[in-house]
């Protein structure tokens, strides 16, 4: 369950953003996409462009939820 301060992260392949995006949508509150410096709509595009600075995007995060479309 998520709790408050959680945040999420995107690896492997292919991000996952627009398709979690949707299906949280109609979720009240959601974590934060801790990596996103700025979001498709700002770029006008489908990607978003990720932090130059994951560590430091990520120094506050006490949870992280990590999304990822790696095998193995």
């Amino acid at each position: 369950h998520q709790k408050k301060g959680d945040a999420l992260a995107y690896g492997g392949t292919f991000s996952e953003r627009r398709a979690l995006d949707y299906e949280l949508r109609d979720a009240a509150t959601r974590p934060k996409d801790v990596l996103v410096y700025r979001t498709p709509q700002e770029l006008g595009s489908y990607g978003a462009q990720e932090c130059p600075r994951p560590a430091s995007c990520l120094a506050t995060t006490k949870r992280l939820w990590l999304v990822t479309t790696a095998f193995g």
